[in-house]
């Protein structure tokens, strides 16, 4: 099987592992002059436990956060909250001045109840009443419209030649007054002049009844004619609209109106809400530059809202390294500021989409840390190792005793026995950062000598893991 090689980020066995592997054995390096080989080192074949890590740094983050902004505009009233207070879903962050937003809202009320008002007439029958003026409003004009295409009766010409009659007899009897006042010696030029104003008053009268005589035998203007029959129109058209009531179609056109008034009103009172700012989920205000009297602008942060239970630790991974993350795999996470104190996490998230940076892409990657900690602020730096493989009660090797044959991609060991040394291949299953699984090759109890750092053969090299080391 041939091994895979990791990048130099992950773990990496230093010559201090030596001294684990002495202990191991029980066996003592004997100390060297300058005239001696050192004596080879050698570790009994025992069971333990294993891991392989992917590990990276990365820095604590808010489970959820969002930037929080008014979606309208407006003078900020009121602030309920500062920085590091801890709100619940739902809960006033700040207010602006809503007294436009209400006007609207009273508005959009009204217009509700009319529209919902003319629904309810519109769905009403006519009353008698309604109907009887509506027949005599159109009898009314079909009269005068067939008045029109008669002409004048003969009661209509006895009644102006009646008229005519009458203003040639107050003619006759002005006439007959002004010329007795003139004739008076006694008579003043006032009454004289108001005689004669009696004879031009009587003769205008006069001219104005042959007039009317004359009009008798006229045809009708096509004005008046025009104007009588839109009458008839309008008034058959009131009495079927009547008869036709409740009117489906103007009931239809008023449910849709109450609709839209409904609509409106629901939309007024919706930009009444956005008045107020309101937290979207339990968390604490982190920052904010909410002031009363500033002014707040429609979609721009005002306020910076992080949930905090559970923390995550975000980090970015290699892309050679991803393929071997899944969710769910446990992680070990520690802080530079809390010392070496491990807190467990979890795999919680894997981008899928890298980012490339100076031509190397990553891939973000979240830790969900099991337990919180009051000590633990956002920002803080953490080093991160996510177990991708484990098993317990294996055989082991140390990494040291490893060599691996780069052209035949095999690993070997150098088995010390009673007989001798002889170099034997191994089958290694998980790799972890200073042992290794054994699969095939050797048997507990079995002796192997560790491998010096330098080597003759450039082609048979001591096997310096990297972190997750060789994979099965």
């Amino acid at each position: 099987m041939r091994p895979i090689y990791m990048r130099p980020r992950r773990h990496i066995v230093l010559p201090a592992l030596l001294g684990a592997a002495l202990a191991l054995s029980g066996c003592r390096a004997a100390p060297t002059t300058a005239a001696q080989a050192p004596e080879p080192v050698r570790v009994t074949i025992g069971r333990g436990d294993v891991a392989q890590t992917i590990t990276a740094t990365g820095t604590v983050s808010a489970h959820t956060s969002a930037d929080l902004s008014f979606e309208v505009s407006g003078r900020i009233v009121q602030v309920s909250v500062d920085e590091g207070d801890v709100v619940s879903a739902g809960d006033a962050i700040a207010a602006i001045d809503d007294s436009d937003l209400a006007d609207a809202v009273a508005s959009a009320e009204l217009a509700l109840v009319s529209a919902q008002l003319q629904l309810e007439q519109t769905q009403k029958p006519p009353t008698a009443a309604e109907l009887a003026a509506a027949r005599a409003s159109l009898a009314q004009a079909e009269a005068a419209l067939a008045a029109l295409y008669e002409g004048p009766s003969e009661a209509d010409r006895r009644d102006v030649q009646l008229n005519l009659d009458r203003a040639k007899n107050s003619l006759w009897s002005a006439q007959a007054q002004r010329d007795g006042t003139r004739g008076s010696p006694m008579a003043s030029d006032s009454a004289v002049d108001g005689a004669e104003a009696s004879v031009l008053n009587a003769e205008v009268a006069v001219q104005q009844a042959e007039l009317a005589m004359q009009r008798l035998d006229e045809a009708p203007k096509a004005s008046a004619v025009a104007s009588a029959e839109a009458q008839v129109a309008a008034a058959r058209s009131t009495l079927a609209r009547l008869n036709d009531q409740p009117d489906a179609l103007a009931i239809e056109s008023a449910r849709n109106g109450v609709a839209q008034a409904e609509l409106n009103l629901q939309q007024a009172r919706q930009r009444l809400e956005k008045a107020t700012l309101r937290a979207p989920f339990g968390g604490v205000i982190v920052s904010s530059t909410l002031q009363a009297g500033g002014y707040a602008v429609a979609n721009q942060p005002v306020a910076q809202l992080a949930q905090l239970e559970p923390l995550q630790v975000t980090a970015r991974i290699d892309e050679l390294d991803v393929a071997d993350l899944r969710t769910g795999q446990r992680a070990i996470v520690t802080f530079d500021a809390l010392g070496a104190t491990p807190h467990a996490g979890e795999l919680t998230f894997v981008s899928p989409q890298a980012v490339v940076s100076g031509g190397i892409p990553t891939y973000e990657a979240r830790i969900t840390l099991a337990a919180s900690d009051a000590s633990l602020r956002l920002g803080m730096s953490a080093d991160i190792e996510v177990v991708i493989a484990e098993a317990q009660g294996v055989l082991l090797v140390p990494n040291q005793a490893l060599e691996v044959d780069r052209e035949a991609g095999e690993q070997y060991v150098t088995l010390v026995s009673a007989t001798g040394a002889t170099r034997r291949e191994v089958q290694l299953g998980i790799q972890g950062a200073d042992m290794a699984e054994v699969r095939d090759g050797l048997r507990e109890g079995d002796t192997v000598q560790l491998v010096t750092v330098a080597a003759a053969n450039t082609d048979v090299l001591p096997t310096m893991p990297m972190g997750g080391g060789m994979r099965p």
